[in-house]
């Protein structure tokens, strides 16, 4: 029995099809990809605005005072003293969830809530040093 020498079965084996052809999984920087399909403005895919910062903890003591076992709104506080007397000043008890806290600030005092998401922790804690 002879045996075959590599080189010979390699010559034996038939070439890959030249009209077949390969994708490469990458394309190379010399390999001109198609442009992405250009829509009009009106027509391009809505894309999702940022997260919307919310209230943190820190911000409580900007928010509400304590006092007399109760937190008092500030904003409540001010808006009475500035706009008309009779205006209610809203409290909470000490142990009342944040979520009732954030509501109240997010729901009543629209324009203050945005004023504080927006502040930077410096911002914060200069507000806090003030404020006591």
């Amino acid at each position: 029995m002879s045996v075959e020498p590599a080189a010979a079965h390699r010559e034996s084996t038939p070439p890959r099809s030249a009209s077949r052809q390969t994708t490469p999984a990458f394309a190379s920087p010399q390999t001109k990809q198609a442009a992405p399909e250009e829509r009009p403005p009106s027509t391009q895919p809505a894309r999702s605005p940022p997260p919307r910062k919310q209230l943190s903890i820190q911000h409580l003591p900007l928010i509400y005072q304590a006092s007399g076992g109760r937190q008092l709104c500030r904003m409540c506080r001010e808006r009475k003293k500035k706009i008309n007397l009779s205006l209610p000043v809203t409290t909470f008890p000490l142990d009342a969830t944040w979520s009732e806290l954030a509501d109240h600030v997010r729901e009543m005092h629209p324009s203050g809530h945005d004023r504080l998401v927006a502040m930077s922790p410096k911002e914060i804690q200069e507000m806090k040093l003030r404020l006591q």
